[in-house]
């Protein structure tokens, strides 16, 4: 069990999204990542409210998170009409290569799908459980054997995070969440450096690992590397030879 998990801020992280075709133009990648959840009813069947693949083999919609992270959780709002078919139509990959290395059943494929208890008319939040595997790319990929388009409304994605650090001296924590395993939680004040930053980190099962740092002075000596002339430098030997 994880200590704690959150949600990634996509917008923040200037997640990009991508997809092997469009099945219209109202229906692109970022649809996927708008923020905006789809609200379909009836009446309106939300197409233009969801990212969509035209019909082909081996489609593809991928999440860029820009970095990586230990995901432990993708969530998909879809479509009633396109979850009813969805069994398996695609497969669900967190991994830290991009779509053209990722194949049915490897490592990097996110297990069952769970039916998320928040249901809305006509839309359905489908939950994929990843392991906390280490990742920078989500890939929602087509069956090879399928010619079939690929549809999502909205991709959210959570990865495992630390708790608030222990406060040293001479500093201030910046604020949360904490992901690893690459979070940097201290800012010295004015006149210190940190130091053993990188022997502090957060551990894939929610932990913080190592000794927190120190934020020491600042040396105020310094040396500076001045050229040497070839006369200023002759000078200096055959002074040195007289003496």
């Amino acid at each position: 069990m994880y200590v704690l998990e959150s949600k990634l801020n996509l917008r923040a992280m200037k997640a990009r999204a991508s997809q092997s075709s469009t099945l219209f133009s109202s229906m692109s990648a970022i649809k996927a990542i708008d923020l905006l959840k789809p609200r379909i009813s009836k009446n309106d069947p939300g197409l233009s409210q969801c990212a969509s693949t035209g019909k082909e083999l081996s489609n593809w919609i991928q999440l860029d998170l820009q970095q990586t992270f230990y995901v432990t959780n993708v969530k998909l709002f879809l479509r009633e009409e396109f979850r009813r078919g969805w069994v398996n139509g695609f497969t669900i990959h967190a991994t830290e290569n991009s779509t053209s290395e990722v194949l049915p059943n490897d490592a990097s494929q996110c297990g069952h799908a769970y039916r998320y208890p928040g249901e809305r008319d006509q839309t359905r939040d489908v939950l994929f459980a990843c392991g906390a595997k280490l990742a920078r790319y989500i890939v929602m990929k087509g069956n090879p054997s399928t010619d079939r388009e690929l549809q999502v409304c909205e991709i959210e994605v959570f990865a495992v995070s630390c708790p608030k650090p222990p406060a040293i001296r001479n500093a201030s924590i910046r604020p949360g969440p904490y992901y690893t395993p690459w979070s940097r939680p201290y800012v010295c004040g004015a006149g210190y450096d940190i130091r053993g930053e990188q022997d502090f980190f957060c551990d894939r099962t929610g932990k913080w690992e190592g000794v927190p740092p120190e934020c020491s002075h600042t040396s105020t000596a310094t040396t500076r590397d001045e050229p040497v002339s070839p006369t200023s430098q002759k000078a200096w030997f055959e002074d040195g030879f007289k003496r």
